[in-house]
């Protein structure tokens, strides 16, 4: 079931309404998260767009876009994608304690259920993850008090 999906200019002020509007989202459609649950979300949202824009466009052009979706897929799983019109697989960096970047795969690593990219035949990529365990386990206890 789709929750939302739109389209974002690719720009580091965009970050926060893209987040914003995912969690918005999910509290609409009555998705059972919790507050930390929320929060992991928000975090993974900022992350994966983040990466979208400064690895996956071309920092000299301002007309580019990110496709962002959200969906319950399968029993209770919350599906977050965010598609840039970057070329390969990204991967996982060492950052240092002072580096500012090169968490953000990792954060989603760390937070998500799941996590993945795929690539599209136009050489486009989504990146894409997983929130299930936890809401699995709250439509479950809701389904029991019904």
């Amino acid at each position: 079931m789709s929750v939302i999906a739109f389209s974002m200019v690719a720009a580091p002020e965009e970050v926060r309404p893209a987040r914003e509007l995912v969690v918005a989202a999910l509290a609409v459609a009555g998705v059972p998260l919790d507050a930390d649950e929320l929060a992991d979300v928000a975090v993974m949202v900022s992350e994966a767009v983040t990466n979208g824009i400064r690895y996956g466009c071309d920092p000299g052009r301002d007309d580019q876009m990110l496709k962002v979706s959200v969906d319950l897929v399968g029993a209770g799983t919350v599906r977050i994608e965010v598609r840039d019109p970057g070329r390969g697989v990204p991967r996982p960096r060492p950052a240092g304690k002072e580096d500012e970047g090169g968490r953000g795969l990792l954060i989603i690593r760390m937070l998500a259920s799941d996590y993945g990219v795929r690539i599209a035949e136009d050489g486009a990529r989504t990146t894409w993850f997983e929130l299930g365990m936890k809401v699995r386990a709250s439509l479950a206890g809701a389904s029991r008090r019904e």
